[in-house]
């Protein structure tokens, strides 16, 4: 278990809930940046890649949008990146409920 498991692990067990909400926060947008710069040189490669980061995804208020968006010729790529792990089996259901 890395850093961030290990201070989350401890958080939670003194009860510091607001603590917990934060970090878990800032280290999944910390990851949604990173897996953007993963994304970002396919631009070179004249691949569209709309990044939310960036804010070049936009939709009304309150709707979610995804983290990263590509298009590669008549294919569509929708990202959304999370730091909680899913079962592939959950991943692949299109189950709501299991998401």
């Amino acid at each position: 278990m890395g850093g961030i498991g290990v201070s989350l692990r401890k958080l939670s067990e003194e009860g510091r809930d607001d603590d917990v909400k934060r970090l878990h926060g800032v280290f999944g947008r910390a990851f949604e940046w990173y897996c953007s710069e993963v994304a970002r040189p396919l631009r070179a490669t004249g691949v569209d890649v709309y990044l939310d980061c960036d804010g070049d995804i936009r939709a009304q208020s309150g709707i979610s949008v995804p983290d990263v968006v590509i298009r590669d010729g008549d294919t569509l790529f929708v990202a959304e990146m999370s730091t909680i792990a899913i079962t592939p089996s959950a991943s692949i259901s299109g189950e709501a409920t299991r998401l």
